[in-house]
């Protein structure tokens, strides 16, 4: 490099130096001009998006002089919540879900299980003792019913106990847990859909009738199970 460019460059670090930041992005231009047998120089800082006026030329254009990144700066503090936004539209409407467990009719083969009791302060000898149960679903028909007594031997179609009652399909078993003062029971349909009729229970339920053997208190209690056609 000669002494007339080292000059040169000189100037306009001179110029970038003493301009400051009006200088960041900015051109600097310069004009020599020879009087006397002296070189003047001239030095302007105009817009990067300007071109050096007339007569001058450009020396450097500070936009282009970018240093190497800063290290990442702290992060700032979290700002204040935002306001909520609209509400959105309506969803589509979902698929129908699955069929629940609640039938209709209890489906052949299936059993229900429940519990029965009642109790009563009878007058004297006859006196009468009813207790009613509802099924938690209906049957497809009536059911052959038996009571086993306390302590009782069930039938054959009555496999099971007071403490896991069970009948064979078409079947009523009652299994009484205990009693008091009570004569022989009679089971018949609540609904009397079929007319009055002794050991068969009805689609819906049945009712279990007592008579007392004498004055005072008269009770019942048990489990039964009954299972479809």
């Amino acid at each position: 490099m000669n002494m007339t460019c080292l000059r040169q460059w000189c100037v306009a670090f001179l110029a970038i130096l003493l301009l400051g930041s009006e200088a960041q992005a900015d051109r600097v231009c310069m004009k020599a001009t020879l009087a006397r047998g002296k070189i003047s120089q001239r030095v302007k800082n105009v817009s990067s998006s300007a071109a050096c006026p007339r007569g001058y030329s450009q020396l450097v254009d500070t936009s282009q002089l970018t240093g190497p990144p800063g290290p990442v700066g702290p992060a700032g503090s979290t700002g204040p919540a935002g306001t909520p936004g609209d509400t959105g539209p309506m969803g589509p409407t979902g698929p129908a879900g699955a069929a629940g467990s609640i039938v209709p009719t209890l489906p052949s083969g299936h059993t229900l299980r429940g519990t029965f009791g009642g109790f009563v302060t009878a007058a004297g000898a006859g006196s009468c003792l009813a207790t009613t149960q509802t099924f938690a679903a209906s049957l497809s028909s009536t059911s052959v019913a038996h009571f086993i007594p306390m302590s009782g031997t069930p039938p054959a179609a009555c496999p099971g106990t007071v403490t896991e009652p069970e009948a064979q399909p078409g079947h009523l078993c009652v299994y009484e847990a205990s009693q008091a003062n009570r004569g022989a029971p009679i089971i018949y349909d609540t609904a009397l859909l079929g007319g009055f009729a002794s050991g068969v229970a009805g689609k819906y339920g049945f009712t279990i009738y007592f008579s007392a053997l004498g004055a005072g208190f008269e009770s019942s209690y048990g489990t039964y199970a009954v299972t479809a056609p």
